[in-house]
């Protein structure tokens, strides 16, 4: 009913793994992955997380941080959360998914340890008040293949010494305050 805090929080856990599952309507996170467990891995295919919002906007469809901590998002859709990839400390694969409508960001990596994020063959639209990839500070790195950046407000912003390198097959165009560019 909009008033659960996440719908999936993850304290210890050596892997899991989320498949064909609606996620929604939660106000702090759709899937809040803070394993303690060394090397923990969460691995999300063919699921839909949307509607992840609070009034803070600081939701996020998938929220990562621990050390080590490894994401695999695959055809997946995450929209019209506050934030729909969120990752503040492990590593996240991105592929064959679409991060759209999310009103912050659609994919933030914004550092408190080492931040690295993959996306493959994605779309990233529709963050019509933020950012489609935002990366910050100089431990967050985004890199990019065979995606499209689109009709967000900025596409792409690395900021404090962040990264976001593209491997020059992508598609940036139609972001109406700032396409951005790769900082590699």
């Amino acid at each position: 009913i909009g008033t659960g805090l996440a719908g999936v929080k993850v304290l210890a856990v050596g892997k899991l793994l989320i498949e064909h599952c609606t996620i929604q309507n939660f106000t702090v996170d759709g899937v809040d992955f803070e394993p303690s467990t060394s090397n923990a891995k969460l691995l999300v295919s063919d699921s839909t997380l949307n509607n992840n919002v609070n009034g803070s906007n600081n939701s996020a469809a998938i929220y990562v941080q621990a050390t080590g901590a490894m994401a695999s998002i695959d055809r997946a859709r995450l929209g019209q959360n506050n934030v729909g990839l969120f990752v503040r400390n492990g590593t996240a694969s991105v592929r064959q998914s679409s991060l759209s409508g999310n009103t912050l960001n659609n994919i933030r990596a914004d550092s408190t340890g080492t931040v690295r994020v993959n996306v493959d063959n994605s779309l990233i639209s529709d963050s019509t008040a933020g950012g489609g990839i935002f990366a910050h500070l100089s431990t967050a790195s985004v890199s990019i293949s065979n995606s499209t950046v689109t009709a967000n407000s900025t596409g792409l912003l690395a900021l404090s010494g962040a990264s976001i390198v593209s491997y020059g097959n992508n598609r940036i165009f139609g972001n109406t305050t700032s396409d951005g560019a790769p900082t590699s």
